[in-house]
This record gives C-alpha cells, sequence and structure tokens, in this order.
C-alpha cells in the first residue's frame, strides 16, 4: 500500500489468508513501490497487478503451464480488455478500444512483438507482466520513470529474451481520469515529462547497442521517424549526456537538475512546433471545409451511391453475423440429434420401448421379435434363422423347435466327451503346399497375382498355371517369368477345352502339394497369406480345411468357428479354398459339367458331405474378380440354373445329416508335433526380423498406428507385430510392406497363442522393440516421399446408406497411379462398408477405434498423420470434427489444400436450411480452397445465403453408378423377390428411410388416388425408421385406408437384393421434400427403371422429359398420379425406361470419375 488515502489496507488487512501479506508505506511512487514488492517477493515467477485492474480467472495457471514447458520463455504477457471505472467492458466503438485493436491488428500483420510495442504499447500497463524470477538478476528491476516505466522494463526484456504473448484477454485493464497515462494528456508540463521519459529510455537502449541490432538500419530509422519525430533531437541530447558520463541509465534521479532542464527545454520547444502545425492544419482544414461544402452540392449523385453501396455491404455482414448464430444453433440441434440417436440405439432403450409395448398391448409379435434381437447374440439369431429353413424344407415338416433345441444341448454334452489325437506325420523334402492358379485374365490382375506370390513370407510352395489353349501368349508370358525367376516346381499346363475344370483335375492329380491352394488370376495374396495359412492347417487334423471369404463385407471379425451347413448351400461366402490333396482326389475334384465358379462351389459342399470340416482363415486374400462367382446374387438365367442344380444335388443330403456333420465339426483334436514341417532345420539360417507385441497392451497411443504405416520398408528386416482381437480390423485394412502382422490365437484350433509363439521364435532371429521405441522415432526416418498426390478423406462414418454408396463407388474408381489415398472416420459407428474400400485406400483409421473420443484427440491425430505422410489434399465428407480442426491444420500446414464434399442442404420442421452445407461454409470458407458438390443447384443455393463466397471455389462432381453391374438384360430375380409382382397392373417401388425427408405418407394419398381410378398397381416400399420416423403413422394409415394388399411393406432390404427389387418395378416412386441425388435413382435408371420423383436437389440433372418425370410440387399426389396415367402405356414405359438407362450409361458412368477427380485435384494444387 504505497499510501493510499481510502480504506485498501483495511480492506486487505482483514481478509484471512496465509498467501496475502500486507506492507504499508508512505507514498514512494509507482517503481519504487513494485521495486519494493519484487525484493520482498519468493516465487520462482512473477506477476505484477496494480489495483485497477483485474486478471483473468485462469491467468495464472495459463502463464505458470506455457513457462514451464517452454524454458526459452522469460516473460508472459496476453491481450488487453479496457473496462470502466464499474468494470463495465468499454464498446468497441471507443477512442481508446480502437487504438487498441489497431496496435494489436498491426502487431499481427508484421509479427514483430519488440517493433510493435515501440509503435504503439499495446500491452498497456505493468499488469501485464508475468515473469521469472531470474529476469531481475539479467535486467535489474523498473527504473524510476512516472509514465513508460512499463515499457523501459519491456524494452530491456525483449532485447535479450523470448517472450510469449497469449492471443486472449487475460487482463481488465481499467479507464479511468485517474490512469497515468491520461494525466499526461490534460497538461503541457505533464507531456513534456512523459516525451523526455521516452527519449531517455530510446537513448539508453540505442547507446547500450542492442536496439541497433535487433533490425535492419532502415527499419530502425523508418521507427525514429514515423513515430518519435517529435523527440528525435531529446533522443539525440540523451546519448550525448550518457556517452558524456559513461554511465548507464538508472532513472530520473541519476540526472543532475541542470542537464535535466536542458532536455526538458529540447522536449517542451519539439511540442510547441507540434502545436503551432497543428494550428495550421486547422487553419487549412477550415479552408477545406469551404471547399467541401461546394463538392458535397456538386457530388449529391455519387454520395447516394455511396451510401447504396454501403447499406449493401452492411446488409451482407448483417448475414454473416446472423450466418454464426444460425450455425452455432445448428451444431447444438445437430449434437442433440446425434445423442438422442444413439440413445434410440441402445439397447437398454430398445429393451424398454420392447417391454413397455408388451405392458400395453402394441404389437405383440413384432416386440417379441425385437426382444429376440436384443438380447439373442448374432450367431444364436443366425442359427434360429437356420433351424426355420430346415423345418420349412422337404422331408422335415415333422420335426419341432422343442426337439431341435433337445438336439442341440444334446450335441453340445457329447462334445465334452467326444475328443481325438491326431500326430502330423513328417512330409519330406516335397513342398507343403501346391498353388493352383486358373488364368482367365491376363494383365494387370495376373501381373498383381504374381507379384504377391514372389512377396510371400513363406517361400516352400510350387504353382500350376491353368491356361486355356486359345491364350498361347498367356502361357509364353508365363513360362518366360517363370524361367527368368528361376522357380522349381512351378509350371504351365495348357487345356484344349472352353473351360479349365477338368485341367483342375488333372493338375490335383499331378501336384506335389500336401495341401491345394485354389487361386484365380484376379486373387492377389498378403504376404503372410501362405504362412498363416499352414500354421492353420498344420495345427488341424487331417481332414479339416481352410476357406478365405469370398467378399470382405460379409464379417468384419475373423470367426474361427465353423462354417454354417445350411446357410453354405444357397450362398458361396467364399473365395480361395485350401484343402488337403488326399482329400480333394477323394471326392473326385471338380465337377467338370459345371463352369469353374460353380464348380468350386460344389466341390467344397462334397469336401463337407465328405466329413471333412471347414473353417474360416485368420488371412485375407483380395478378390480381383468377384462377380465371377455370382456369390447368391441375381444372375444370368445359366447361373441361376447352375445353382439349382448344386441345390438339387446336396439340399437333402446336408438337411439329413447335419447333426452327423456337425457332430464332426465340433469333435476336440489335439494335434502334435504340429511344428513339425514349418520349423526351418538346422542347417537353414533363420531370418532376421523385429517383433513388437501388443497383445498385452491394453491402451495404445493412437500416434503409434500412425508410424507403424508410415514407417521406412526394410526389406531385409521385417517388422513383425502380434495383436489380439482387438487390433484385428486396422490391420486388416493397412497393409504395409515389410509389416508383417499375426493373431497368435487365430491359429490353433482351441486358440492356444503358445503355439504361434513357438513357431514365431523358432522361425526368426528376433529382435524385440517396444511401443515407446517407435514413438520415439524421429520424424526425418519416415520416407514418404512420392510423385503422387497424397489425399486424406475424413467422414464421420461409412455406412450403409445412398450417399456412402457413392462414397465406396468413386473412392475405389480413382486409380493408384497417381494418387494415394487415405481415410479416416470420426464417430464411434459400425463403419460396415469400410472393408469395401480397403483395397483401395493407402490406409484406413478409425480414430474412435484407435482410442481418439474426443474433437482434442483428433485433431492431434490429424496434425500428426499430415506431417508424417506429406498429406497434399485434406477432402472432409460431412465431419465436424474435421472442420473444427480446420485452424489448427491450416496454421500448421498453410500449403494443404481443404475441400470440403457437400451432398445437400437438411431443413428442419419449420422449413429453415440446415446441415453442413448450411453451417461450414460461413465459419470456415476462409479456410476451404474448393467445394466439391453433388449438383449444380447446391451451388447456387449457397451463394443465395452467403454472397461473399466467390463461385469459383464450386465444383460439381455428379455421383456415378456401374452400369455394367446395374444391368438387366438377361438377368432375373430371384423366385421369392419375383413372386411379389403383381401382373396384371403396374409396379411401382418405393426405396428409402420411413421419415419426414422421404415423405412416405404421400404414398398412401398416390395409392388411394390409384384405387379411385381403378389403376391397377402394385407398390412395394423398401426402408425403415430412423430419429425422425413416420412409420407408425405409415403403417396405421395403411390399415385405415384398407391398403395392405396392394401396398406392400418389406422393411429393410440387404443390398445384395436391390437389383432383384430394380427388376420387378415398373417405375421408381420418390417424394421426398429434399434430396441431392438419390443413389437409388442412379441405380434404378441404370436397371431401366422410370423415375416418377420430385424436383428436389439434383434430381432435374439427372432426368429429362423423355426419359422420366418430375413433380414440381412434391405435395401434390395428382402430379404424381397424372405421371403413372400416362405410364400405363407400354410403349411409352419402355421407351423412357431404355432413354433412362442410355442416359446413365452416356452420362453418369463410373468409367469416367477418375479423370474427372483427377483434374479436379490437379486444379487445386496449381
Amino acid at each position: 500500500d504505497d499510501g493510499s488515502t481510502d480504506k485498501t489496507a483495511a480492506l486487505v488487512a482483514a481478509c484471512d489468508d496465509s498467501r496475502i501479506r500486507l506492507i504499508v508505506q508512505e507514498n514512494r511512487g509507482t517503481s519504487a513501490t513494485i521495486n519494493r514488492g519484487l525484493e520482498l517477493s519468493r516465487g520462482k515467477y512473477i506477476a505484477i497487478l496494480n489495483s485497477d485492474d483485474l486478471f483473468c480467472v485462469d491467468r495464472l495457471a495459463h502463464f505458470t503451464a506455457c513457462l514451464e514447458s517452454h524454458p526459452e520463455y522469460m516473460m508472459a504477457f496476453s491481450r488487453v480488455q479496457l473496462i470502466d471505472q464499474d468494470s463495465q467492458v468499454l464498446v468497441e466503438e471507443e477512442s481508446e478500444c480502437q487504438w487498441l485493436r489497431q496496435a494489436e491488428l498491426d502487431y499481427h500483420n508484421g509479427g514483430d512483438l519488440l517493433l510493435s510495442l515501440l509503435r504503439d504499447n499495446f500491452l498497456c500497463t505493468s499488469s501485464n507482466f508475468f515473469f521469472r524470477r531470474r529476469l531481475l538478476t539479467e535486467i535489474g528491476a523498473f527504473r524510476d520513470l512516472r509514465y513508460v516505466n512499463d515499457l523501459d522494463f519491456l524494452l530491456r526484456t525483449l532485447v535479450k529474451f523470448k517472450a510469449y504473448y497469449c492471443d486472449r484477454e487475460l487482463l481488465a485493464y481499467r479507464q479511468h481520469p485517474g490512469n497515468t497515462l491520461k494525466e499526461r494528456d490534460r497538461e503541457l508540463s505533464k507531456r513534456v515529462d512523459f516525451l523526455l521519459e521516452v527519449s531517455l529510455v530510446l537513448a539508453a537502449a540505442l547507446e547500450e547497442g542492442r536496439l541497433a541490432r535487433q533490425w535492419d538500419f532502415s527499419v530502425l530509422v523508418k521507427l525514429l521517424v514515423d513515430y518519435y519525430c517529435l523527440n528525435l533531437e531529446t533522443v539525440l541530447f540523451a546519448m550525448l549526456y550518457f556517452r558524456r558520463h559513461k554511465q548507464g541509465f538508472s532513472g530520473l534521479q541519476g540526472i543532475t537538475t541542470p542537464e535535466l532542464e536542458v532536455l526538458l527545454v529540447s522536449c517542451r520547444q519539439s511540442l510547441e512546433e507540434q502545436e503551432r502545425v497543428v494550428e495550421q492544419h486547422q487553419y487549412i482544414g477550415t479552408l477545406q471545409e469551404a471547399l467541401n461544402f461546394h463538392l458535397e452540392e456538386i457530388g449529391t449523385l455519387q454520395e447516394l451511391k455511396t451510401g447504396l453501396e454501403l447499406d449493401n455491404r452492411n446488409q451482407v455482414e448483417q448475414l454473416w453475423q446472423r450466418d454464426q448464430k444460425i450455425a452455432r444453433v445448428e451444431y447444438l440441434q445437430r449434437e442433440t440429434s446425434l445423442q438422442y440417436e444413439i440413445v434410440i440405439n441402445s439397447k437398454r432403450f430398445r429393451l424398454f420401448e420392447a417391454l413397455s409395448g408388451l405392458l400395453h398391448g402394441r404389437q405383440i409379435g413384432w416386440q417379441i421379435r425385437e426382444l429376440l434381437r436384443i438380447m439373442l447374440p448374432s450367431a444364436w439369431r443366425e442359427r434360429v434363422r437356420r433351424w426355420r429353413l430346415q423345418i420349412k424344407s422337404p422331408g422335415s415338416a415333422s420335426r419341432s423347435l422343442g426337439n431341435k433345441f433337445k438336439k442341440k444341448i444334446n450335441s453340445y454334452a457329447v462334445r465334452l466327451f467326444d475328443s481325438h489325437s491326431y500326430r502330423q506325420q513328417n512330409y519330406g523334402e516335397n513342398p507343403l503346399l501346391t498353388l493352383v492358379v486358373d488364368c482367365d485374365a491376363s494383365g494387370d490382375p495376373l501381373t498383381a497375382l504374381y507379384t504377391s506370390l514372389r512377396e510371400q513370407t513363406w517361400s516352400d510352395f510350387s504353382v500350376i498355371f491353368l491356361v486355356s489353349s486359345g491364350n498361347h501368349e498367356l502361357a509364353k508370358k508365363l513360362t518366360f517369368e517363370i524361367d527368368r525367376d528361376e522357380r522349381s516346381g512351378w509350371m504351365v499346363l495348357i487345356t484344349e477345352l472352353p473351360s479349365s475344370v477338368g485341367l483342375f483335375n488333372q493338375a490335383l492329380a499331378t501336384a506335389a502339394g500336401k495341401y491345394i491352394v485354389s487361386l484365380r488370376s484376379g486373387d492377389v495374396l498378403l504376404p503372410t497369406f501362405l504362412e498363416e495359412s499352414l500354421l492353420s492347417l498344420e495345427a488341424s487334423p487331417p481332414h479339416f480345411f481352410m476357406l478365405s471369404e469370398n467378399r470382405p463385407e460379409i464379417s468384419t471379425e475373423v470367426n474361427p468357428e465353423i462354417i454354417d451347413l445350411v446357410a453354405s448351400l444357397y450362398e458361396n461366402r467364399f473365395r480361395v479354398l485350401i484343402f488337403p490333396r488326399l482329400a480333394g482326389l477323394e471326392v473326385d475334384g471338380y465337377d467338370e459339367t459345371l463352369s469353374f465358379g460353380y464348380a468350386a462351389w460344389e466341390f467344397y459342399l462334397k469336401l463337407l458331405k465328405s466329413g471333412c470340416v471347414g473353417r474360416l482363415l485368420a488371412a485375407r486374400v483380395v478378390c480381383g474378380l468377384i462377380s465371377e462367382l455370382n456369390p447368391g446374387g441375381c444372375g444370368t438365367v445359366s447361373d441361376v440354373s447352375e445353382k439349382e442344380r448344386i441345390l438339387d444335388l446336396h439340399r437333402a443330403y446336408f438337411v439329413k445329416h447335419e447333426r452327423k456333420l456337425l457332430r464332426y465339426a465340433r469333435q476336440y483334436w489335439r494335434v502334435a508335433p504340429a511344428l513339425s514341417n514349418l520349423l526351418p532345420g538346422s542347417d537353414n539360417v533363420k531370418k532376421n526380423a523385429l517383433w513388437l507385441d501388443l497383445t498385452k497392451v491394453s491402451q495404445l497411443p493412437e500416434a503409434l498406428f500412425i508410424r507403424l504405416t508410415a514407417r521406412s520398408e526394410d526389406p531385409e528386416t521385417p517388422l513383425i507385430v502380434t495383436i489380439d482381437q482387438r487390433r484385428q480390423s486396422f490391420f486388416r485394412y493397412n497393409k504395409k510392406a515389410g509389416l508383417q502382422v499375426y493373431s497368435p490365437e487365430s491359429y490353433h484350433l482351441q486358440g492356444k497363442d503358445n503355439y504361434f509363439y513357438s513357431y514365431l521364435q523358432g522361425a526368426y532371429q528376433l529382435r524385440k522393440i517396444s511401443v515407446d521405441e517407435i514413438l520415439q522415432t524421429p520424424v526425418a526416418d519416415f520416407s514418404n516421399h512420392s510423385d503422387k498426390l497424397k489425399i486424406l478423406y475424413v467422414a464421420p462414418w461409412l455406412i450403409t446408406g445412398g450417399a456412402d454408396t457413392m462414397t465406396v463407388d468413386w473412392f475405389c474408381q480413382l486409380k493408384s497411379s497417381w494418387s494415394d489415398k487415405f481415410f479416416a472416420t470420426t464417430i464411434f459407428r459400425d463403419h460396415n462398408w469400410l472393408p469395401g474400400i480397403a483395397e483401395a485406400a493407402q490406409g484406413i483409421y478409425n480414430l474412435p477405434e484407435l482410442g481418439c473420443r474426443d474433437q482434442v484427440a483428433m485433431t492431434a491425430f490429424l496434425l500428426e498423420f499430415i506431417a508424417l505422410q506429406k498429406i497434399d489434399i485434406l477432402h472432409i465428407m460431412n465431419s465436424e470434427i474435421a472442420f473444427n480442426a480446420l485452424p489448427e491444420l491450416k496454421e500448421r500446414f498453410p500449403e494443404l489444400k481443404v475441400v470440403a464434399q457437400f451432398h445437400c442442404f437438411d431443413y428442419s420442421p419449420e422449413g429453415q436450411p440446415a446441415g453442413y452445407a448450411f453451417a461450414m461454409p460461413p465459419r470456415y470458407d476462409h479456410l476451404i480452397d474448393r467445394y466439391n458438390l453433388e449438383y449444380s443447384r447446391l451451388g447456387e443455393e449457397i451463394v443465395q445465403l452467403y454472397p461473399y463466397i466467390e463461385r469459383s471455389k464450386f465444383k460439381v462432381i455428379h455421383g456415378c453408378v456401374d452400369g455394367s453391374f446395374y444391368n438387366p438384360e438377361g438377368r432375373r430375380p430371384r423366385p421369392e423377390i419375383a413372386a411379389c409382382r403383381q401382373d396384371p397392373g403396374l409396379n411401382l417401388l418405393f426405396i428409402g428411410r420411413l421419415d419426414r425427408q422421404k415423405q412416405p405418407l404421400r404414398l398412401i394419398e398416390i395409392a388411394t388416388a390409384l384405387r379411385s381410378q381403378g389403376i391397377p398397381f402394385m407398390m412395394h416400399v423398401i426402408g425403415d425408421a430412423n430419429l425422425e420416423s413416420q412409420k407408425k403413422e405409415f403403417l396405421e394409415g395403411l390399415r385405415e385406408q384398407g391398403l395392405a394388399d396392394q401396398v406392400r411393406f418389406y422393411g429393410e432390404q440387404p443390398l445384395e437384393a436391390m437389383v432383384d427389387w430394380y427388376l420387378i418395378a415398373d417405375i421408381l416412386l420418390l417424394t421426398s421434400d429434399w434430396e441431392g441425388v438419390p443413389m437409388v435413382l442412379y441405380q434404378a435408371m441404370a436397371m431401366a427403371v422410370v423415375p416418377v420423383v420430385a424436383d428436389v436437389g439434383g434430381c432435374a440433372e439427372l432426368i429429362t422429359s423423355d426419359c422420366g418425370y418430375l413433380v414440381t410440387d412434391p405435395g401434390d399426389p395428382e402430379a404424381y398420379l397424372a405421371a403413372i396415367k400416362e405410364l400405363q402405356d407400354d410403349q411409352r414405359r419402355q421407351a423412357m425406361a431404355l432413354a433412362a438407362r442410355r442416359r446413365i450409361l452416356e452420362h453418369f458412368s463410373l468409367t469416367g470419375l477418375d479423370h474427372e477427380y483427377r483434374t479436379f485435384y490437379e486444379d487445386i494444387m496449381k
């Protein structure tokens, strides 16, 4: 207390706080008082707070943490908030606020802190100082100055040390008439004193030489001329004084009175001269005002124009401010909706709803089924479905469900006592594996397979290539490559038959391997595929064989259990078969009357009938030509007939003998010695490898996953990673040369991991490394230099839905020859379509699964990922996490290009626009380089809302569809779906969620109108409910109107069945209130189904007058009715159907997407 005259001392004394010490003294001035406080202080860090000012609550915590973590900073300070005597924040229009903001802006534009502070001290007060105690030892205490002691202290600090400036308002500086700085403005003498102090501080700094070394000479001269022109003479005189006396500057008390008076006279003369200049300027201003009066009369029209422009700018600013508010509201609504959806989808909520429905007697049957879906594991639900099929199958009508349960329990009891042993025999010098490859393709597919065979970690195998007689060039090429690589045991067989099935049987008879691997030329094996297959086979008895999934999206996790026997009858789920050669010979190989794909399927069923047991492989295979097998989907007439033939051959046996086959499969086997054929001999040299064991690590840092996939490849020393089931999905999606990933418990029948560890230690010379060793690897050691564009796509999820269907299609279409694509998801969901892009992606990262659970963690992940992988383009698809991370990403990576992809606006129940296309542009447009839009009208709608967004940023790339897959020619629907079609009459198809957007209640109005006019029809409704469900109202409406026979609701249908529904439909009917461009519209038009849809979103950009109907008023059922009536004309409808398919093939085919996106991305990089 520096001699205060109020009750300050008493109030402080009354505070009962051991941290407070009160010192009372007579008034000695600011500098002396602060210096005494500094002498008495004891802390490692010192903060000054003058009684007028206020600290923000986290100021001390923030600065302490900052200086603790950054030893290079000696001092810290922050932005200042100006308040009045009543602690109210000053409005921005106040002159003090405008001066302060302009000074801060000059600093941000220039970036030189010391230079900016010498121009305008926007730190304002010594209350803004937070520094280390040892700073006082380095530069000394505050000098005896009244007006600029803070500037002097800052100057002495910043010429020697670094300081941290926080761009947050952590200090409130009080403005009142008693401020020291305001005192100088009231009297000339005070202004003279202020000017003198500034001159002395500058002169002392210049004389010491440290200030002159801060910048170029021109910068220093410009500073002095522009900002200190009034007191340059005084600065010079002060420097002469310091040089004359050869002593440092400690304050005014060190200068004698005569010398101080000389300096004051110099300052006073400068100020008086300035006032004279001001008076002259005022006189000139008066003359100018007179001139302006006349110019105002002449320029009335010009002023009017200027006023209009100003009004327009104000309106744009108001719009921008409104957009900010609405964006915040939209964000809160979306967060609420997301949380609500999580609750709705939770099992606990569904259980409560089902029990409540049963209690009140609502839809008893549906509620019971819902309870079963909730309570039963997925495997049990599949079993129930299978038992129902068996009960309905011929010859089993007398079976009761109770008997089935009883027999099932008995089978589990028998298993306890049905154990067996097998001793594995040494196979000798022959290779354990023979690979039989059906070469039905040349070029890239076969080249990729050949390359993957050369990269296998298990190299002791033979290969037989099956080539048709008409492909002699391929046979020559293969023979040349085998001879060049000196591959012993590799051979080419040529057949004269149109099918290679007979040749496969010949290869089976001549093969030397213990196990046969059946491959197609489109397959690509992961490097550890053969090694993992052998580990599983050698740990199994001789009647076991292995299968790899035909489609990766069938199962998200490896299931080592036995295969569902009955399900195998109806769908070929498997691509690669690995079986004991002797077992294949015992069942007489492939049926030569079937095509190769179906012969392989039928061969697999014969193995099961013979008592062999099939298990899923832990390793995966990439299937390049999956469509050739037509696994259970709709196909050509010949496909269906071959499938029916297989069913006729084997269905009765499997139904009758299922229990016996299951008993074989559930027998408990002990196999020893399982490693006799796998470990190298004593004369063989073990391979060197690094080993990272993650099976016992409960929590892994997310940075580890980035570094594992970004590390440099060492072909001589691979990195072996052992994982448990929790980590399988990540490593299944992310493959890296030189990275070998194994799941130890997946290779043994009983899941014993010591079996694999024994193999690992016997086959490799291991050096074990830790997680920390990977994390501490310098960034420079990660070699990711490439001429390709590196693109990171960030989406909230990749799940079943139209927009995500499109994402999978075009993502896979972009060629790897010019791009490396990475995909990240930011919301915890069951991303059941990630396997669909796995082979097209350089890496897939499900951030919540990797441990990133909030915005901060995901932003940190993106920062490190972009740095390590050297990402060029960030492509954001409706991920709020990614949008919110943009400020930090762009600050650290200014060259990073950002693409925001939007499908359409959403709309609130009140009709207000919402969604990402509405909320994100006003918040992040300055950080977004391009907008990737699905249709042109969306760009116009965005510009109408936000006129300041440049139209040149928009790029429209329409969705596309695979016209060869969605092709009705030569195909027929599955019998169970074909039975749903009604003839004669029109078959109308609706596909979509039963919610407010899709407006399914309009279907009831349309169906009622069709019935009233006697038009024969059948309406097929496919879809289910979500958050804003209208399903209940829809079903009740059907009952009330008696439409159940003419409007059939099928619920959600599997994706593979959609082609069948298009095949039975005549018209696609969509009644949405808003859309982007529905994916079902692309698919239906490609399948020659005539669309009758609401004219919303981008539908008009697909549909022309010769291939469909657009309804301009979505809420008018009569408009839909008029279009449907015209389509009763079969000739007209068929012509429009052909035109619809032709338009898709000519303008919206997948084949052009690669060129379009490549041009788009390359233009951004320019």
